[in-house]
Order: C-alpha cells, then structure tokens, then sequence
C-alpha cells in the first residue's frame, strides 16, 4: 500500500500500474489543515464560554461546504468564461481572483485579531469585562472539577464507535468502494 505496487506483483516481476497512497494525502491534509482549524478552536475558546462555542464553531466549519458551493461554480466560470482576458489562461485567473481576496483577508485578519480579548481595541471596557467574565468563570469551573471530560468521555462506546469509523474511512488506500471491497476484487473472484 506504501509503494504504490500490489504485492501480488512485485512478487511476480511485474509491476502495477502506479496507485497513489492515500496516506501522502492524509499527511498533506493534517499537516496544512488540520493545524489551522484546530488553531481557530483555539482562538475561539478564548472568546466564547463553552455554553455558545458549539454554535460558533459549527458556524466556523459550515464555512467548508459552503466555500464550495460557491467557490466551486465561481473557479468553473472563471477558468471557463474568462480565459484570454489580459492575455491570461483561465487557471492563472483563478489564481488571481480568488487568491487576491484570501491574501488581503490574511492581511487585515492580522492586523484585526488580538491575541485575546483585553488587547481588542475594538471592545469598550464593559464588554471586555463581560466576555473575561465568562471565559475565566468557565475556567474555575473547570479546574474545579478536575477536567475530566475527556477521560470521561472515551469509555463510552459511541465515541470510540465513531472514531473507528472515522479511522476506517481516512485508512482505506484511497478508492470510492466501502472498505474492504477492493481487496475482495484484487484477488480476481467476485
């Protein structure tokens, strides 16, 4: 699976056609995404007491999906429509119109976001007071109580259910079939 050959036919001299090893791809994906989406948790939980940060966080991730539906038609209309304007390709387009607004939103996010909520400029004296109220009140509470959740939780068998699942999905070497069926059809019986 890791070399991009069927062991049936490296045995035999011959060689595969090359299979790309879904678990280069899974590397790529939790070492460029998953560290930014678990940054901005991160940077939420500095925000928002846990009794709302469900809500926000799930607002945050809806943006994934949602990025798609329109970024999905938009990239097609660019690359499709567009192409030869300023004597550009349609992929050299893309790059620019929908890079440009990712750069200049970095840009200003950098500028905007603090480091917490007592160095927002934005905020008056009262709301500072009143989210580090709520944050540091959720904190004692859960220094109180020893921060058990995650020991607690893990026991349960939904969890480590939908773990496995999780795993078994991200594992599979990178076909469309449930797991499992490739292998059956590699071997030649049906």
């Amino acid at each position: 699976m890791l070399t991009g050959k069927r062991e049936s036919d490296i045995g035999s001299g011959r060689f595969a056609p090359v299979e790309r090893p879904r678990i280069h791809w899974i590397a790529a994906r939790v070492g460029t995404l998953g560290p930014s989406i678990a940054g901005v948790i991160l940077y939420l939980t500095y925000w928002f007491p846990s009794r709302y940060r469900a809500r926000i966080i799930s607002i945050f991730l809806m943006g994934i999906p949602v990025s798609g539906w329109i970024g999905g038609p938009l990239a097609g209309w660019i690359m499709h429509d567009l192409s030869g304007l300023h004597g550009l390709r349609g992929w050299q387009l893309l790059f620019i119109y929908e890079g440009l607004p990712a750069i200049a939103l970095g840009i200003t996010a950098y500028f905007f976001l603090t480091n917490g909520v007592a160095q927002a400029k934005w905020l008056s004296d009262s709301e500072k007071a009143i989210v580090l109220a709520d944050v540091q009140a959720e904190h004692v509470s859960k220094s109180e109580s020893g921060g058990r959740v995650v020991a607690d939780a893990l026991p349960q068998s939904t969890i480590l259910r939908s773990g496995l699942c999780v795993f078994l999905h991200h594992v599979r070497d990178g076909r469309d079939e449930p797991v499992g069926t490739h292998a059956h059809q590699r071997s030649g019986s049906e």
